[in-house]
């Protein structure tokens, strides 16, 4: 469903469902395809690198492999939220990706039992 908004890189009010106007779109998959493309010449360039080859903060650089966009050598520098694990994609390593859905299963299953699920609670 399309609605007002503003653009989350411009402030511009636009009509649609992504959270950026369509030229602030154009422009990030314009620098997406810049980066891709250094990639694909240096498959091993850290973060640090493909910033610097092709202008990318790395704020957006992360933005682009989280999203599941980009994926990155292992060698990157890039690590996972919770446990600090190397990635080369994403936020969240397997592991912790697997441990977050089984504690959204548990607290769902609490939620319909009527009460509250923590580990602290249980000492698990």
């Amino acid at each position: 469903m399309s609605e007002l908004r503003n653009c989350r890189e411009c402030g511009k009010l636009f009509v649609g469902a992504s959270p950026t106007c369509p030229e602030c779109r154009a422009a990030e998959d314009a620098l997406f395809d810049r980066v891709r493309g250094h990639l694909a010449e240096h498959p091993a360039a850290s973060v640090q690198e493909t910033c610097e080859a092709t202008g990318i903060t790395p704020g957006k650089l992360r933005h682009f492999v989280e999203e599941g966009r980009l994926v990155m050598a292992a060698s990157a520098g890039l690590t996972c939220k919770v446990c600090g694990v190397p990635l080369t994609t994403g936020r969240l390593c397997e592991d912790c990706q697997e441990e977050l859905r089984r504690a959204g299963e548990r607290s769902a299953k609490a939620a319909r039992k009527g009460g509250f699920y923590s580990r602290r609670m249980t000492g698990q």
